[in-house]
């Protein structure tokens, strides 16, 4: 534990830091690992954004949101498109273990929202970055869209 966070177990490969106070509400829902499903080597995947320990010669990485949403849009075979209000916003994503195809869109979504964004769909073939409020939501028969709040 350091900082006022802890540590919760999610699934077999993922482990959430999460703040103390919210560790009871945490999300988890790892996928289970898939028998024979191909590996994404994790030197393969660059670590993008802020260490979560940064010293004086770490330089802002002021895309790294962007960078991560185009990393996941290619995985999930979509285009990224841009949100300017987004640029700057601090994240940091990082794998350490060989991750399938689905762990690690489940590793990038759930830094997302623990990080207070949500993968919005723009159409059937581009995603953007939001926030959770205007993330799709299941009404029990289909999706429908959270008109953004003007």
């Amino acid at each position: 534990m350091y900082l006022g966070r802890c540590l919760v177990d999610d699934g077999a490969k993922f482990v959430q830091v999460v703040p103390m106070a919210q560790r009871a509400w945490a999300n988890t829902r790892a996928p289970k690992p898939e028998p024979g499903a191909k590996l994404f080597d994790p030197e393969k995947v660059p670590p993008i954004g802020l260490s979560p320990f940064p010293s004086p010669q770490t330089k802002t990485d002021r895309n790294a949101a962007q960078r991560l949403l185009e990393f996941y849009a290619n995985l999930a075979a979509k285009a990224a498109v841009p949100e300017p209000k987004y640029e700057g916003a601090r994240i940091w994503f990082h794998i350490s273990t060989p991750l399938s195809k689905s762990e690690l869109l489940y590793a990038i979504e759930t830094t997302f929202a623990l990080d207070g964004f949500a993968i919005i769909p723009v159409d059937d073939h581009s995603i953007r970055l939001g926030r959770p409020a205007q993330a799709p939501r299941n009404n029990g028969e289909q999706l429908e869209r959270v008109p953004p709040k003007q």
